[in-house]
């Protein structure tokens, strides 16, 4: 749990931004839900590491709405830290006055994701997109007796544009920017590329999600040579410093993109990081589908 009594806003964050800034943004943890892939009986199979993605949409949108700014460490090994903003109103979205009250000041945003309980942030979005009547759900026993909720989409709608703007992104008919790079990065974070581009006419496909996700390091090494990184650059240092040398809003909406584009890389890395962590400690792989079916 964050102490945040004891942190204190960087002199030179940035100041909040109106929210609508980056529409998308607004539903992007909804948009990752309702990418999973579906079960041959109809029910969505949400992936065994929607968790790590839906806790990358949430620093995302709390760092694009200016209540957590994400600088660079003092010895850039250690990588990016957050620090929750106190000198702004609390988020009034309830999943991210959540996630708000469990980021510690000077936590490594990879640390957050890896190590913040995500099970319940699943049910959570699954119930909200239920009371909006996106999806329904359904109960039914099992052959051990146990109690498993199944989720429907209602809005076939919804979900399929969705679909759509992400094969748009892997196919290069949208322009890469914060909103697109936050919904390919972390769908390939939760393991969207193998499950929605799994057979052998999609390969392109799943390598330019990846790409987006991971640029190759060739793109990166210059950064790296001066010691940045794109996950740990300061972005909101980097932000605020450019707006005291511009007096245009144009300069100051430029400076806020690159702080928020910043808070985009380590989000997605994170969620990267912690999934294939999981993987390798034995928290399984992805195969064809995740986790279906719910007990509840």
């Amino acid at each position: 749990m964050s102490d945040l009594g004891d942190a204190a806003a960087p002199a030179d964050a940035r100041p909040a931004v109106d929210a609508s800034s980056y529409l998308t943004l607004d539903t992007l943890g909804e948009d990752l839900i309702l990418l999973s892939p579906r079960h041959r009986r109809g029910w969505i199979q949400t992936p065994l590491k929607i968790k790590y993605g839906l806790l990358g949409s949430e620093l995302i949108r709390l760092v694009a709405s200016g209540h957590v700014s994400i600088v660079a460490a003092v010895n850039i090994i250690h990588g990016a830290k957050m620090v929750p903003r106190l000198d702004v109103p609390r988020p009034k979205d309830q999943n991210l006055a959540a996630a708000f009250r469990t980021i510690a000041t000077n936590q490594s945003p990879k640390s957050w994701i890896k190590k913040t309980d995500g099970a319940d942030r699943e049910q959570t979005y699954l119930r909200q997109l239920e009371a909006k009547g996106v999806l329904r759900s359904e109960v039914r026993r099992s052959l051990l007796f146990f109690r498993l909720r199944e989720w429907y989409v209602v809005d076939e709608a919804r979900a399929a544009a969705v679909k759509r703007r992400l094969d748009e992104i892997v196919d290069g008919e949208r322009a890469i920017g914060i909103e697109e790079k936050s919904l390919a990065g972390l769908a390939y974070a939760v393991n969207y590329g193998n499950l929605l581009y799994s057979d052998k006419s999609n390969k392109e496909r799943r390598k330019r999600l990846q790409g987006i996700a991971r640029p190759p390091k060739r793109r990166r090494q210059g950064m790296k040579a001066a010691g940045i990184d794109t996950a740990v650059q300061t972005s909101a240092e980097a932000a605020s410093a450019t707006a005291a040398k511009a007096a245009s809003a144009a300069a100051m909406d430029a400076a806020i993109d690159a702080a928020v584009d910043q808070a985009v890389s380590a989000a997605v890395n994170s969620a990267i990081d912690a999934a294939v962590a999981a993987v390798d400690g034995g928290g399984g792989h992805d195969g064809g589908g995740g986790g279906g079916g719910h007990h509840g």
